[in-house]
């Protein structure tokens, strides 16, 4: 039975551009999930000298200061039955990982087939 669940969204990665035909960037995020009743150790992403995690929220810990950001590979705790946000500032992932300027040229989307 899964009990928790991460799921990372990498917004210097997004295949888009803008009204303007501006490639769209953001942060990097990873969202964390238990659904257990025990605390769950999840291992954050990425390099040991890649950008640091930021809590960004934790519904354990909510109105309390957040903790000081997280090295990648590190421990992060998550309490029973709660979800937890952390991002990586998007600049400094770009900065250690460089951008990809695949968004130049928008991929068509293929056709709707079935329904009505």
């Amino acid at each position: 039975m899964v009990r928790s669940i991460g799921m990372l969204l990498n917004g210097q990665l997004i295949d888009e551009v803008d009204p303007k035909g501006v490639t769209m960037r953001d942060d990097v995020l990873l969202l964390l999930f238990n659904a257990y009743h025990e605390e769950i150790a999840f291992t954050l992403p990425g390099v040991e000298d890649g950008p640091r995690w930021h809590a960004v929220l934790d519904t354990a810990h909510v109105g309390e200061e957040p903790p000081a950001p997280m090295p990648p590979r590190s421990q992060f705790f998550l309490q029973g039955r709660s979800l937890a946000v952390l991002s990586q500032p998007g600049d400094e992932w770009a900065a250690r990982y460089g951008r990809s300027e695949a968004a130049q040229t928008p991929i068509p989307l293929a056709p709707f087939l079935g329904g009505v």
